[in-house]
């Protein structure tokens, strides 16, 4: 195995395509703004992965939402701001997502999200959100913005041990998004975002977008293809066995109508109509990589358990089709 490989991706509006078993297709992706790919994966050739323990690790994603900031999203944004329900849904914003990649749970130990801006922007709000919160505590949908970020600095932290709160287990996230005004910024926008704690390497990702009133094509704003081990982190070894094979695809977005609903929001500039995503040269998804789904767990109310899964796809927003 090579120390980096990459998949085949083809993304379409319409055009159709037939391939084997290696690869996942989504259809009809209406609204899609991400898609997250991801397989349990068996690396052909000889080798071991050696005594790496399961650990938890951070892989972050930053994407601007819509592509283009506009000045003329200003007004809607402190308009919607000041009305009853402060809903910022028309603001110019940033997604910071931080997902566990590794196979382990954080320790505990407070985890933080944080963004350096790009100069001239200005943050009206800030929604925060945690896929592990029990239900019991509001659950994954409860905004934690209020409770748990700044504005100056623009930074999230989840102290989940002082909490009593579990840790964030394997596949977790926690979600920050910035709602920001122009002001006088203008051309091209550069910052960063980083995550840190809970036991593990920080990690960093890029901002980088653009202030313009034209919108951009259909198509991918940034692709990733990471291969980690059950630690989490890059797994370079020789026909080694990896724990995890992702491909993430943030699509370019605008404000548009969001189909389906008749209402506003961000979305691809088209619907997608197909997503294939082929395993890079030499890697085989493996049946051998979790536990057998009985036949008898299959025909009952709550399916397979979650530990007999080798990959799926998830997109954002959630549930989006």
């Amino acid at each position: 195995m090579r120390s980096r490989a990459i998949s085949g991706i083809r993304l379409g509006r319409g055009a159709r395509s037939d391939r084997g078993a290696r690869s996942s297709r989504g259809a009809a992706l209406a609204g899609t703004t991400m898609l997250l790919v991801l397989f349990a994966v068996l690396v052909c050739g000889a080798g071991s992965a050696g005594a790496v323990l399961p650990a938890a690790g951070w892989a972050l994603d930053a994407a601007a939402v819509p592509s283009s900031f506009t000045e003329a999203a200003d007004t809607e944004c402190l308009r919607g701001l000041s009305n009853t329900f402060h809903d910022p849904k028309f603001c110019d914003a940033y997604r910071v997502t931080a997902r566990n990649a590794g196979a382990g749970s954080s320790d505990g130990s407070t985890i933080t999200l944080a963004t350096s801006l790009p100069p001239g922007l200005t943050v009206q709000r800030i929604k925060f959100y945690w896929s592990g919160l029990p239900a019991e505590d509001g659950g994954p949908g409860l905004d934690l913005g209020e409770l748990f970020c700044t504005t100056a600095p623009v930074r999230c932290e989840l102290p989940t041990g002082e909490l009593g709160l579990p840790p964030v287990a394997p596949d977790g996230t926690l979600e920050m998004i910035v709602f920001v005004t122009v002001g006088g910024a203008s051309g091209v926008l550069t910052g960063s975002a980083t995550v840190s704690g809970g036991g593990v390497p920080e990690g960093t990702a890029a901002l980088h977008n653009v202030v313009s009133d034209t919108p951009p094509l259909f198509g991918v704003e940034s692709l990733r293809t990471p291969i980690t081990g059950i630690d989490g982190l890059p797994d370079t070894q020789a026909g080694g066995h990896p724990y995890e094979f992702t491909t993430g695809i943030d699509l370019n977005t605008v404000v548009r109508v969001a189909p389906g609903t008749g209402g506003r929001a961000v979305t691809s500039i088209h619907d997608v109509k197909d997503v294939v995503v082929d395993l890079p040269l030499g890697f085989l998804g493996s049946a051998l990589a979790a536990p057998k789904c009985t036949l008898g767990q299959l025909s009952t109310v709550g399916h397979c358990p979650a530990d007999t899964v080798v990959g799926h796809v998830a997109t954002r927003p959630p549930g989006a089709t």
